[in-house]
């Protein structure tokens, strides 16, 4: 899957057509994802969607170094979350992830992993990790600090979201499959949804307390701690 999640970012770079790049993206995880999930994999569905969504990730961030601007292109809202982060880096901009981001974002992905088998919300996390990839690129640009680059384009409020997210897909996909497909899989444990719910709840919680209270000094103290 990593492999194939590389060719996937290749592709989309060498396309180019942002309406598509999501469903490029996502195609590699979607029968790893469904396979585990039939067979009541629960654990390796989750660790698939976490492998995946890295191998993304770093794919895009890896191909803007020699392609940036075809990269930055070819990524619904890649350019527009680079240039907020370079307007950050100036001084001049927000950081990024606001609380109806954070809010909204969660509970669409909770939706989607429910009604589409978690393909959908695979879908959604696409879009946002291109973005947040976006954010990365720029940074690039301005300095060679990983550290400084990760921490700011995606900062703790963002990692508690995408942490909540992947936790979440899979009990959401799981009960949509038994409730709305009738499909036989396997009922999830009682003890282990609830322990999902409420890791995931808890995250998204702490992910607003994160934007609450260090959003307006996080850039300051990164850079404090780090040389960029």
């Amino acid at each position: 899957m990593v492999s194939l999640g590389f060719l996937a970012v290749v592709l989309s770079v060498a396309l180019s057509f942002q309406p598509l790049s999501p469903l490029l993206l996502t195609a590699p995880v979607v029968n790893p994802f469904l396979r585990r999930l039939r067979a009541g994999k629960y654990g390796l569905a989750t660790s698939a969607l976490l492998r995946w969504a890295l191998t993304i990730f770093l794919s895009i961030v890896v191909c803007a170094v020699f392609v940036k601007e075809r990269a930055l292109s070819s990524f619904p809202f890649a350019r527009s979350a680079a240039e907020s982060a370079g307007q950050m880096i100036a001084g001049s901009g927000s950081v990024p992830a606001g609380y109806i981001f954070i809010l909204a974002g969660f509970l669409a992905f909770v939706g989607l992993s429910a009604a589409s088998l978690g393909i959908g919300a695979c879908l959604l996390l696409s879009i946002a990790i291109g973005f947040s990839a976006g954010g990365a690129i720029a940074l690039f640009a301005d300095g060679n600090n990983l550290l400084l680059i990760t921490l700011v384009a995606l900062p703790p409020w963002q990692w508690a979201v995408f942490a909540a997210v992947l936790l979440i897909c899979v009990p959401a996909a799981a009960i949509g499959a038994r409730r709305l497909f009738k499909m036989d899989v396997p009922e999830p444990e009682t003890a282990w949804l609830k322990q999902r719910v409420m890791i995931a709840g808890s995250l998204v919680l702490l992910a607003l307390l994160c934007r609450l209270v260090l959003a307006g000094a996080w850039l300051s103290i990164v850079q404090a701690w780090t040389v960029f």
